[in-house]
């Protein structure tokens, strides 16, 4: 196995994804917006660079950006650790074979089939996106026998995780400064998560008062794990309050609520002309439009990375609020650029609002802080750089 890079030439680069993808054929894969941003900012800098990625057969994801790479390795889904595992001899015959026609891997973890990365020999850089110490600790996933299973799991992750951060020739880099902390000794480089390019920013300009009345939003995937069922409770206390407020569920549609939420029946019922269950929005204008037609984007998470829809929402004059949890904290200046409340406490969460509601200075002032947040420190460029860093780094390691 060559481990030679040709002197004043770009390395050979391969990129993991612990994400699936649908392919309409051999040579194309179409990946969903927010995930598919990282890949396409990379692709400016290494435009040969070689995408291997679990396969949607059922396209149970909505997938928006079409990729033809140099080179496309098809991994063995479905993604789940389960099938992971089962899966683990045929998805280390892939990535040997991605590490002999490439010098340097980036993956991303956690990676479901773990096991094969132990194989992996060439300089790699991982990108550590879930703390999987914390998220077998859900209590709204795992309970009882569950948990248990789901611990101890996730100790043999990171024991793994542990042994492949060892290696001399490997570089981490970890979404928000929980897991910095949790990895110290590997020194890993922390970075947001965004998927938005600056030229997509709007212009301080463009933040203005917004009319009543009081527009709440929510974004991301149906899961108990995002605390939709907090920020219901906190709508009706708004509601019982006497406040002009609205509430829109981007991602969830009203049956997979009511079916997650059975309890929540009849505050839906009682407030349904004030409540807009969306179902799924793309990744683009329409996105957009809810964050800038908003006055607050709530992420009541019970665990977290780091996330987009935090950066999404600032880079389009939308303040947030937000659980103190996983990477969330360094991504949002508590009463600077945003809230942040406990997790579980839905009273938190309801005085945060009601804060933003009375004092429309307030909001405006958090607009702008989290538009020059997102503008200096959070856009897809400056994510994507520490990646291209990182490689050009190991690239001149080989060469020396």
């Amino acid at each position: 196995m060559s481990n030679t890079v040709t002197h004043n030439k770009k390395p050979r680069v391969g990129f993991v994804s612990s994400r699936w993808a649908f392919f309409p054929d051999d040579k194309t894969f179409l990946f969903n917006g927010y995930d598919g941003s990282l890949i396409a900012e990379l692709l400016k800098t290494y435009p040969d660079m070689g995408i291997a990625i679990y396969e949607d057969k059922d396209k149970k994801v909505q997938h928006i950006m079409e990729f033809k790479p140099n080179k496309l390795y098809k991994l063995e889904g479905p993604l789940s650790f389960a099938a992971g595992l089962r899966n683990t001899f045929k998805i280390r015959k892939q990535l040997q074979k991605m590490q002999e026609e490439h010098d340097i891997l980036i993956v991303q973890l956690s990676f479901v089939s773990f096991f094969a990365l132990l194989t992996l020999r060439k300089p790699v850089v991982y990108q550590l996106c879930t703390n999987v110490l914390v998220a077998a600790e859900n209590p709204v996933k795992y309970i009882g026998a569950k948990k248990m299973v789901s611990v101890a799991f996730a100790n043999v992750i990171d024991w793994v995780h542990r042994r492949l951060f060892a290696r001399p020739n490997v570089r981490v880099i970890a979404n928000g400064g929980e897991l910095v902390e949790v990895y110290k000794e590997y020194n890993p480089i922390q970075v947001i998560s965004s998927c938005i390019h600056e030229y997509q920013l709007i212009s301080p300009e463009e933040i203005q008062l917004k009319a009543n009345p009081f527009s709440i939003l929510f974004v991301g995937r149906p899961s108990l794990e995002k605390g939709i069922d907090l920020l219901m409770q906190s709508f009706a206390d708004l509601k019982a309050m006497g406040k002009d407020v609205r509430l829109s569920f981007a991602g969830v549609t009203k049956d997979l609520f009511f079916e997650m939420n059975p309890e929540y029946k009849g505050i839906v019922q009682k407030y349904e002309a004030d409540i807009a269950f969306l179902g799924t929005v793309p990744f683009g204008e329409k996105l957009f439009n809810l964050y800038k037609n908003s006055h607050a984007l709530v992420l009541a998470s019970r665990v977290e990375g780091t996330p987009r829809v935090l950066v999404e929402a600032r880079a389009f004059g939308c303040p947030v609020v937000a659980t103190r949890v996983g990477g969330t904290p360094q991504s949002v200046t508590d009463g600077s650029d945003g809230l942040l409340f406990d997790p579980e406490n839905h009273q938190q969460l309801t005085a945060a609002l009601v804060k933003l509601i009375d004092s429309p200075e307030l909001r405006l002032q958090m607009a702008k802080n989290g538009l020059e947040t997102v503008r200096t420190k959070q856009t897809l460029e400056i994510f994507a750089k520490p990646f291209v860093d990182c490689v050009e780094e190991l690239a001149k390691n080989i060469k020396n």
